[in-house]
Parts: C-alpha cells; structure tokens; sequence
C-alpha cells in the first residue's frame, strides 16, 4: 500500500468585515497576506515529515536532517521496540466499544515512521491508516511514547486508549496475540469465527466462511463459535430465551455435518433476525440430509458446546461479533480476514 495518501482538507473560510485602511491596505488585503504567511509555515512544517524513515544505524537520533551525537537512547534496536509498543497502542482499542475498534485492523504499520526527539527524550511514532467510515481516506496517527515505551499520549483526534493490552498489530487488518498459544504449525489452520446470529452481518459472515474454506481447500479449517451477545438477548423478553437461542443451537450442531453449506443455504434465506420455529428447523435438518443420529446427540447436549465455545470468547475476551481468530493468535474482522488467514499461512510454510 502507498505510505502516503493524504485526504484533501477543506479549504478555510474567512468572514471579512468592512473595516478602515490601514497602511494603504484594508483589513482584507492584511487577511489574505496573513492567509499566505501561514499557508507558507504549514508547508514548510508538513515538508520536513517527506524523507522520515525508520531508524537504522544512527544511534544519536537526527536532528537537521543529520545523525546526532551518539547517546545510549535511540539505537535502531530501540527503535524497533518504539514500534512495538506503538503497535500494542493501536492493538489496545479493538477492546473499546466503539466505532475505534476498528482501527487495529485499518493500520498501516508496515508504512510507520519513527522518530526520536532528543529535546524530550521521546518516541513519536506515525502510523497511517484507512477511515472505513469516510470513504476509506487514508490519515495518520501519531503516537508519543516516554523513553521506556510507555504510552504518553497520542494524537490527530484520535482519544487514548485507557489501558494497554497484550496484544500487537503486526499488519494490515491482523492483531496479534502475544501471550496466546499457536496451534500446530502447519495447515490445515483452523480458523475461529465468533458470531452471534442476530448480529449485523452475521449471515453474511458466515458466508464468507464458508467460502473461504473452499478457497483454502485443504489450508484451512473453519469452525462457528456461537454467543449470545446483546443483539439475542435484547430479543429475550419478546420471544423468551429459548426460542431465540434455537437458532445458534443449530447452526452450532449444523455445522459439524458434511451439507452444512446446504443446510446454511437454506437457512439464511428464511432467517430474518427472527426465531424460526423448532419444527422447521428441524425439518430442515433432514432435508439436509444429516446424520441425524449424530446431529440429535449434539443437540441434546448443545448448551456443553455452546458454554465451552463461551470460554473460548472470553480467552480472547471476544466482545463483538463477527470476529475471527486465525492459527488460534491473529485476530481479524470479516473485511480483513484475508489478511489474517494469509499472514498465519506464511508463517506455517
């Protein structure tokens, strides 16, 4: 991806009031010249960012242009971890709820720039990322760090995040957990969708899971984790509990049978963020043609599966849904799952 991709700003608007000469120029003439020695001083300001790069071999930090003196602070080791830290900053909102966890997965660190400032013995590090909700324009984060890689604020009207986690942005779209265990290191992957039915663009996920496991034929393995998240449950005192859970009760068991692609099918056409009655459900189970067998003793014991699937959300302390964790360490959102899935592929090759 391009490292730089700046959204065009709107240009500033002056209300200019009659006013007396003064000096042979009325207040609008003195306006537009004061307009043009600011304009001048943004360039000027915005041109020494064009040739930053990450630090290698200048131990000193820069200042002018140049490599400074020597100290024991900014080596290029140090730098690398400044970037590290950066990355768990940006990892630490997908915990908030709200519209800013989405931005671990619209990062660009792989673009970042870092910088040692040697008047404040800090690390600023700038990180461009995609607004999903404006027309995916591409902005900047910037993030200052104390010199033990502490967070010590972060800018561009993006708000702190209120505690940092373990967790790290490693590339477009993927976090990583850091403290979490790989499974096997070599494919078929498996592939954790979190999903609650009645969440928006749940059906629609688990379509794209679907085809993701036939484009990986045998690199991957795709399972449906189920929760009951506030979408269901706002729907408990209309339609009682258990008629609303049905619906991830079958897709729980459903999805361990060979036509669960047919099954699904069929069920995302009449699904409509509604519980659909027990005998329909069911008979669509047979159409499927299932191991009715095998499906009826999931069934029955369904809410074991389910609450094991409810502590597998909450290693990872899943929040919102659809969520997707590949490998059992990248985390990702249906629009960058394919980031994930081919990240965890590279590193099992």
């Amino acid at each position: 991806m391009p490292k730089q991709n700046r959204s065009k700003k709107n240009e500033p608007v002056f209300l200019v009031k009659p006013a007396t000469r003064l000096g042979g120029l009325d207040f609008l003439h003195v306006s537009l010249i004061a307009l043009v020695v600011i304009l001048i001083g943004v360039a000027f300001a915005l041109s020494t960012f064009k040739t930053a790069v990450i630090y290698k071999n200048c131990p000193g930090g820069i200042v002018n242009g140049t490599c400074a003196n020597q100290t024991s602070t900014p080596t290029s080791e140090n730098a690398t971890k400044a970037l590290q830290a950066a990355e768990r900053v940006i990892a630490s909102y997908a915990s908030l709820n709200t519209t800013f966890s989405l931005l671990p997965f619209y990062t660009e660190t792989n673009a970042s720039h870092v910088y040692y400032l040697n008047t404040t013995k800090q690390w600023l590090v700038i990180v461009p990322y995609v607004d999903p909700l404006l027309k995916n324009q591409s902005h900047n984060m910037t993030i200052l760090l104390y010199n033990n890689f502490t967070l010590a604020d972060t800018f561009f009207h993006i708000f702190r995040p209120g505690f940092m986690v373990n967790e790290s942005t490693v590339s477009y779209g993927v976090v990583s957990f850091d403290n979490k265990v790989l499974c096997e290191q070599k494919p078929p992957i498996p592939l954790y969708l979190f999903v609650d039915p009645y969440a928006p663009g749940a059906i629609s996920a688990i379509n794209q899971s679907i085809q993701l496991e036939k484009r990986y034929n045998n690199s991957l393995n795709v399972s449906y984790e189920i929760m009951f998240t506030n979408y269901a449950t706002s729907l408990y005192s209309q339609y009682g509990a258990v008629p609303v859970q049905r619906a991830g009760n079958y897709l729980a068991c459903a999805s361990h049978q060979s036509n669960f692609t047919g099954f699904f099918g069929v069920f995302s056409n009449v699904f409509n963020d509604r519980p659909i009655p027990n005998a329909s459900l069911y008979q669509l189970a047979q159409v499927s043609k299932f191991n009715m067998s095998s499906f009826n003793g999931c069934m029955d014991n369904v809410s074991q599966k389910l609450d094991a699937q409810a502590t597998l959300a909450g290693f990872y302390n899943i929040i919102t849904t659809p969520t997707y964790i590949a490998n059992c360490k990248y985390e990702a959102i249906p629009q960058t799952v394919n980031y994930a899935v081919e990240y965890a592929l590279n590193r099992t090759r």
